[in-house]
């Protein structure tokens, strides 16, 4: 009966290890926050372990730092510590580290097995406050002992460009490191499809839009004519803000001449020299990028008859782990004009425009007549051009009729674009519900179409988006449609935020205002200047800059 006791008593402390073993296992882990579960990483990074932003906090690591991981069977790797977004998390969850098959089949573990995280060494200030001995010792041994390799991998991950830049400056060593082409096309890869917190690459791009007078018939030769042209607002995201430090009062003043702007494409920018109004005298123009104040003079172009607008599209970067990613992306620089044909002088051909095209390759200007997949179009006097995809758009008809979609990369060769039909749901089609009153913009690298017309005592705001854009039948979807209760006897869009769906601009009477739809939130962010009697309505225009991971590097011209 003694056997059977001490059994029955071994079996009830058996059974309570099994009941507490994994509550045990919670207890060690509160005791060693540096145990974590294996989990399989997002992205394919194989130089990259992902940690809860808790976790780096109790391990007093920072984003970049390195950290040896120890696995099964005396297997160890280093890696590149970074955060990741764990608000989808359950409370209950247990930190978990996220790393690549690469990098657990190295350490001999699957997903669910624990390894051990360590940080690489003492943490230290590596640069001196101030020029001392100790400070440059610090500096000293710090390079001495890593090697390029985890330097590199380090810098790499630095969260944009303007570190990267700054570090670059600290010595010779660091300076070869981040100059190198090679590490240009790694950041940009890292940065642009490897993200730790979202998949979507529009949400993290930082942006900066410039408001400006649209009036290409102006010419003035009082002193206020430059001043005319200078953006009267500026928006700065706050990733924008950090990009460019301290904040430029005059945008431009990096060129050689006082410019206007005429068209933008992530962050290059296509300014033409104010000698002459851009109507008549756009002949001399520059593609620059004002974050590094790079410029390059286009060659003098002889402009089409009746010049309507002007476009700037850049191909898209290719990011390929094998090839690459591409830095100096081909870019076109578009004037657009009316075709003038002897039996209609005044608003041209119904169904042609003329191109006049700047090709980055060749470094020269080429004109050509391309034709609308539609007849009857009466052109408009102007035109304000939209870039996505590497296409260019623009409202076009009078009274409105639809939207050209032209692609310089390829139509100049075909002669002839798409045109894109208004869309049916909801559209007021008439002169008085869209002159004015209809703006074209890019959320998201997604087309949208607003209307916003007074009805009575309140305005009627509505949104579309294009969707299956390069099809053959294109639809659009009725994303808004509200009223808007206002004191202001005029409202216009000026621009869709680039990355936030739910946002927009407007004019209101003269304050410029960012506009949250959903919540119907209005913030001022500028003023339209008015000390000149003309109407906001067709005097303002829009440009918006989205900032790649790494600026645009503006290749210089081909030879002749």
């Amino acid at each position: 009966s003694m056997s059977k006791s001490n059994q029955a008593e071994s079996s009830k402390l058996g059974s309570g290890r099994k009941r507490n073993f994994s509550t045990a296992i919670s207890v060690e882990r509160e005791k060693a926050p540096n145990r974590l579960i294996v989990d399989e990483a997002i992205g394919d990074d194989n130089a990259v372990a992902s940690l809860p932003p808790d976790t780096m906090g109790k391990l007093h690591l920072s984003y970049g730092d390195p950290v040896l991981i120890k696995g099964k069977r005396s297997r160890q790797a280093v890696s590149i510590a970074i955060a990741y977004d764990d608000t989808c998390c359950d409370d209950d969850d247990e930190p978990k580290i996220r790393l690549s098959k690469s990098v657990m089949n190295d350490l001999r573990v699957r997903i669910g097995d624990v390894v051990s995280v360590h940080r690489c060494g003492n943490r230290e200030r590596i640069l001196p406050t101030d020029d001392t001995t100790e400070g440059n010792n610090r500096l000293s041994k710090f390079l001495n002992n890593v090697h390029d390799e985890l330097l590199y991998e380090i810098f790499v991950r630095f969260p944009d460009c303007r570190s990267a830049v700054q570090y670059s400056s600290v010595c010779k060593r660091w300076s070869s490191i981040i100059s190198n082409s090679a590490f240009v096309q790694d950041f940009i890869h890292i940065h642009d499809h490897c993200q730790p917190f979202s998949d979507d690459y529009y949400s993290l791009r930082p942006f900066t839009i410039l408001f400006r007078r649209h009036n290409l018939y102006f010419d003035n030769d009082d002193e206020h004519e430059s001043q005319y042209f200078d953006p009267f607002c500026q928006v700065f995201s706050e990733k924008s803000k950090i990009l460019h430090g301290k904040m430029p009062s005059n945008y431009f003043n990096f060129l050689p001449c006082p410019v206007a702007m005429l068209a933008s494409f992530d962050d290059l920018v296509v300014v033409t020299s104010i000698e002459h109004a851009p109507i008549s005298g756009a002949t001399d123009n520059y593609i620059c990028n004002p974050l590094t104040k790079q410029w390059l003079a286009l060659p003098k172009v002889s402009l089409p008859s009746r010049i309507r607008g002007y476009g700037l599209v850049r191909e898209p970067t290719i990011c390929n782990k094998q090839l690459g990613c591409t830095t100096n992306a081909r870019y076109r620089v578009v004037l657009i004009g009316r075709a003038i044909s002897r039996s209609d002088l005044v608003r041209g051909r119904y169904n042609e425009f003329v191109a006049v095209v700047f090709c980055s390759e060749i470094g020269q200007w080429s004109e050509s007549i391309i034709s609308l997949r539609h007849w009857g179009i009466e052109s408009n006097l102007d035109i304000k051009v939209v870039a996505s995809n590497g296409v260019l758009y623009w409202l076009e008809g009078y009274p409105l009729k639809g939207i050209v979609a032209f692609d310089p990369f390829n139509d100049i060769h075909t002669k002839q674009c798409r045109f894109i039909n208004l869309p049916v749901v909801c559209f007021k089609n008439t002169q008085r519900s869209t002159e004015g009153k209809v703006c074209l913009g890019v959320v998201k690298g997604q087309l949208r179409l607003s209307q916003l017309s007074k009805v009575q005592s309140y305005f009627v705001f509505k949104v579309w988006e294009l969707k299956n854009w390069e099809g053959e039948s294109p639809s659009w979807d009725l994303v808004y449609n509200l009223k808007l209760n206002s004191s202001e006897r005029k409202m216009f869009v000026l621009s869709f935020h680039p990355n936030n769906t739910n946002v927009v601009f407007l004019l209101c009477g003269n304050n410029v205002c960012r506009y949250e739809i959903s919540e119907k939130k209005y913030e001022k962010v500028g003023k339209y200047p008015d000390e000149l009697e003309i109407d906001p309505e067709a005097d303002s225009l829009s440009l918006t800059l989205i900032h790649p991971s790494w600026p645009t590097q503006i290749a210089e011209l081909p030879s002749s």
